[in-house]
């Protein structure tokens, strides 16, 4: 059986990545072309809500994701800006850091 999970996101929004939360029941996140959207069942469990997820992150355009499945950690894999890190844990809010600070390139010879 499947069922739309198109909720409330804009029609215009172009989804490229979508990813499971293992420690939040009933949600996900979709990566798209302006950036994470985080998607909730209702509590009637009837129908998705969505919203655009996190502050410090730009709108990129968000090409691949993953949620850590014991850290909870989500990762956001940009075009051209990099790759972003927020903890989901309600706790620890929702402030996206760079996942990379710096990259070693190997030695030209």
């Amino acid at each position: 059986l499947f069922r739309s999970i198109t909720g409330n996101l804009p029609p215009d929004l172009l989804v490229r990545s979508l990813a499971l939360d293992r420690k939040n029941r009933n949600t996900i996140y979709a990566g798209t072309d302006r950036g994470v959207h985080r998607g909730r069942m209702t509590s009637a469990m009837t129908a998705w809500e969505w919203d655009h997820y996190g502050s410090g992150l730009p709108d990129p355009d968000v090409r691949t994701i993953l949620v850590h499945p014991i850290s909870g950690v989500l990762y956001a894999a940009t075009l051209g800006r990099g790759v972003y890190e927020v903890n989901t844990a309600p706790k620890q809010g929702s402030d996206w850091l760079p996942a990379i600070t710096h990259m070693m390139l190997p030695e030209s010879s």
